[in-house]
């Protein structure tokens, strides 16, 4: 909407303490306007130049408010000759422009930007100094990708009438459009100190603080809203003010507002109205937050004649129930709900705890009521003894029904058994039995084609146990089974999969790519070839194959995949550079991915007047908390960490000549790609003015990622791992990370704090040893130079805190190479993350011979291969590349490999 003059003026008159308050403001604001615009009118004749907007914006704006500030004081001491002043020098747009100026408003709200700009230009030439005009000049520069400049306009408009509540305004929006909300916050407070009772000023605050979760903020200005209304009108802020309160977790407040939005309904809707059907929900669902339980349940009998989700009702009754102890009245209630659906979990996990027996016998009885139930008969495997004769002889019945089906998913949903030592073997056992019977008996239980999917079955069995070659030919027997004419890329993609566990990524490759040829119209075996081609380093191959599935009107579908937020592509790619030594753009798809969340962030700010205009109220209060977790989701993590590691990798490279060649190379590329974008944007203004032709798609200005080369990559590092040790605390890939940059920054108390929250995750982890002894090394066995760039008081801290890790009370350290050797002792043979953890401690302590016995000591281990994984491998591979060894390095992966072979 569009700054106004009087927008959304109070229909009923407010109370008379701020009627008095509003009639002394307006005494007062003349002087303001004119000792503010002599105060920015100096400010603005001092200052040397324009800056870049943001910091530009925060210092002009310091500036701004100070001069208003002074100017408001100078108005309350009673300058009558200062306010005469300011009403002579500012002076109304005459009768004409002033027209205009009404007119360029409504251009704004009808989206007219070319118009609106060319209007407010015209009147800008009649009137230069007239400053609303300016802010809106700045408004639609901002609109039409000009933003840097519409920001100088407003800036100047600030300076030239910082009394105008409609330049504050415009000065948010502009903050706004930019995503600096705080900013735009501070610029509207502003607005309001000149015209307090702008409705459509305090509504743009309350999105903003709603999206920052200044939910003390929300609620004042919700209820400053709901004061200026009644009845009918004052709804969605009354429903403000419900959530505000909800959110501050003050629920009796929250539930007051609920009976005062129900007050404005007379009489009240007929049953199923969905406004007040869910405002009944979103009041059950507070009462349970708030603990009363017990009126929670009693309101459900009532609210279930009148509202409109009705299974709602009952799923929140049966919950109810349960937590209130009313057992049977709960096996009652979920007994019906699971009749509805009985694949449902939450159903059978509430009927479980409502039943009070073991959970066993409970799923026995329910597998017996309902035997078509996939998900009870799962449920009753993971509960069973893997001794007892119902897991066999339920497994048989599941793995039979399944593979006659020629379900290709039962090896997956079988997958929580696989964890478990006493029930894997059972598995096997009774997977082969079946593929014998099969074999002797054409016509067994398992059907036609049931030898295919045993063998399929039995392949995937195999290659998670680490036995490639039983499995690979396990695949083959089951290529023999198919028909010939009606080919199962099931069996070529499992196939690949294998060969990609074994570290053959080129035949991997192959494979599936053969599994695309299968069935050239399926865009999932299309999407995991180009996945298998990116992680054999065939980038311009993967993006000419994804593109076979994209719409013909695109023109370029590879952007379009960023503008779809697709994070698996940008994902393998980004791994897929970082392998090849490409750090520009490896690092640009890695923040791609961080940047899609942030994008996440800004998404929900739509949905703040929405869900409170169309009372999705539940789902709304669910999603504005889901969102405050939004970075701890796995894709979020893993990019971060990527992120972080390449920076790392940066840091390391960043004084060599070859990245010297990168940087020169990538910043080459966004030269001509930026004159490129020129030309092409020139070519489109003379085409559009003849033939009115579209936009083109936006240009990539950078596609060797030269930005992010030319940061400093601790610092950016740095920042993600703020964010990570936020949002993902509790993982112990976190800590070891911020480690890993701390220690590159030398900020060892911080290196010290990561090593305790790795040590109370994981105390035996090999990165826990291997960072914890490095951290002691780098603090305690430094050389001169660096010893004295260590503070002692910051030494002595460190010690401290490695002491007690090393052993409660204690104050002096163990030598370093008698905590590696007992580690090895130990752990040597565990894995092979944990010798090279100990042959990382070696390497920095100088002692490459232990490094190397440790290495070579854990390959000697007959059998120790079925157990790792080639990715495993390569990770310790890089590791010990990264700790000056690789020669020890190219020895793991040669024995990976040879191990691994297959033929």
């Amino acid at each position: 909407m569009p700054p106004k003059r009087n927008m959304g003026k109070p229909k009923t008159a407010p109370p008379k303490a701020l009627v008095e308050a509003a009639k002394a403001k307006a005494e007062a604001k003349t002087a303001a306007a004119a000792a503010a615009t002599s105060a920015s009118a100096s400010a603005a004749s001092s200052s040397n130049g324009a800056a870049k907007p943001t910091s530009a914006a925060s210092a002009s704006l310091a500036k701004t408010a100070a001069a208003l500030k002074a100017a408001r004081a100078a108005a309350a001491a009673g300058g009558a000759k200062s306010a005469s002043a300011a009403a002579q020098q500012r002076k109304p747009l005459p009768a004409k422009e002033a027209t205009i100026f009404k007119t360029v408003l409504k251009m704004y709200e009808t989206k007219q930007y070319k118009k609106g700009l060319k209007a407010v230009e015209g009147i800008l030439k009649k009137v230069p100094d007239h400053g609303e005009s300016h802010a809106m000049k700045g408004l639609f520069m901002s609109q039409l990708d000009q933003r840097e400049e519409g920001f100088k306009e407003v800036r100047k408009a600030v300076e030239l009438d910082p009394g105008s509540h409609i330049i504050w305004h415009v000065y948010g929006l502009i903050h706004r459009g930019g995503k600096e909300y705080a900013e735009a916050i501070k610029c509207y407070h502003e607005a309001l100190k000149l015209d307090s009772h702008n409705v459509q000023i305090l509504r743009d605050l309350a999105l903003l603080q709603i999206q920052t979760r200044d939910y003390a903020g929300y609620k004042a200005t919700r209820e400053l809203l709901a004061r200026m209304f009644r009845g009918v009108h004052q709804r969605p802020h009354l429903v403000g003010l419900v959530v505000a309160n909800h959110l501050l977790k003050d629920y009796d407040t929250a539930l007051a507002m609920i009976e005062a939005w129900q007050g404005t309904y007379n009489p009240a809707p007929p049953p199923r109205d969905w406004d007040w059907s869910e405002m009944l929900m979103y009041k059950n669902e507070i009462l349970e937050e708030a603990g009363e339980l017990d009126r929670a349940l009693d309101e459900l009998d009532a609210m279930e004649r009148v509202v409109c989700d009705v299974r709602a009702v009952q799923e929140r009754r049966a919950h109810l129930l349960v937590t209130l102890g009313h057992h049977e009245r709960a096996m009652e209630a979920y007994a019906k709900l699971i009749k509805t659906n009985p694949d449902s979990r939450n159903y059978v996990d509430g009927f479980i705890r409502a039943a009070q027996e073991a959970p066993v016998d409970v799923l026995e009885g329910l597998a017996e009521e309902y035997p078509k139930s996939g998900l009870i008969q799962l449920m009753l495997l993971i509960e069973a003894d893997a001794k007892s004769d119902l897991f066999a002889a339920r497994l048989e019945q599941y793995i039979v029904a399944n593979v006659a089906k020629g379900v290709p998913s039962l090896f997956a949903n079988l997958r929580p058994l696989y964890d478990d030592a006493d029930k894997a073997p059972v598995l096997e056992s009774v997977a082969q039995r079946l593929l014998e019977t099969a074999n002797a008996d054409a016509d067994a239980a398992t059907g036609a084609e049931g030898k295919l999917w045993l063998h399929y079955f039995l392949a995937q069995y195999y290659d998670r146990q680490g036995e490639r070659a039983v499995a690979l030919e396990h695949v083959r027997q089951a290529v023999a089974e198919q028909d010939a004419e009606r080919p199962v890329p099931e069996l070529l993609m499992l196939e690949g999969r294998i060969y990609k566990h074994a570290g053959d990524a080129q035949r991997a490759r192959d494979t599936l790519e053969a599994a695309r040829k299968v069935d050239l119209k399926d865009r999932y075996l299309n999407t995991k070839c180009t996945k298998y081609l990116i992680r054999n380093g065939e980038i311009e191959q993967a993006e000419a194959t994804i593109r076979l599935f994209a719409r013909p009107d695109i023109a370029n579908p590879i952007a379009d995949l960023v503008d779809m937020q697709c994070q698996w592509f940008a994902f393998e790619c980004g791994h897929a550079h970082a392998a090849a030594g490409r750090h520009g753009p490896a690092l640009k798809k890695f923040e791609q991915l961080v940047g899609h969340f942030r994008e996440f962030d800004d998404d929900q700010f739509d949905f703040h007047s929405y869900c409170l205009r169309k009372m999705t109220l539940r789902a709304y209060v669910a999603t504005l908390r889901w969102e405050d977790t939004l970075r701890s989701h796995p894709y979020f993590t893993r990019a971060a960490r990527a992120a972080i590691e390449e920076y790392l990798r940066v840091h390391r490279v960043k004084a060599t000549p070859e990245f010297a060649a990168q940087v020169a190379e990538a910043e080459a590329a966004a030269t001509a790609a930026k004159k490129l974008a020129a030309k092409e944007k020139k070519k489109h203004a003379k085409d559009a003015a003849d033939d009115n032709k579209p936009p083109p798609p936006p240009a990539d200005l950078d596609p060797l990622g030269a930005k992010f080369l030319a940061t400093e990559p601790l610092e950016a590092a740095a920042k993600l791992v703020t964010l990570l040790e936020t949002y993902a605390g509790h993982r112990l890939e976190t800590h070891k990370l911020a480690f890993d940059v701390y220690a590159q920054q030398q900020q060892w108390l911080f290196a010290l704090r990561a090593v305790q929250q790795m040590h109370a995750i994981a105390p035996e982890h090999p990165d826990t040893h291997q960072r914890t002894l490095t951290l002691q090394a780098l603090v305690t066995e430094a050389d001169a130079e660096e010893a004295q760039a260590i503070d002692e008081s910051v030494r002595s801290v460190v010690v401290e805190g490695l002491a007690q890790l090393q052993n409660e009370g204690a104050t002096e350290l163990t030598p370093l190479a008698d905590r590696n050797s007992a580690f090895l002792a130990v752990h040597g043979t565990a894995s092979l993350a944990h010798a090279v953890a100990a042959a990382r401690v070696s390497l920095v302590l100088g002692d490459r011979d232990v490094a190397a016995g440790a290495v070579r000591a854990w390959l000697a281990v007959v059998g120790v291969w079925r157990s790792t994984t080639f990715k495993a491998a390569t990770a310790a591979a890089h590791s010990l590349t990264e700790g000056g060894a690789g020669d020890l390095a190219d020895e793991v992966l040669e024995a990976a490999r040879d191990a691994f072979l297959l033929d």
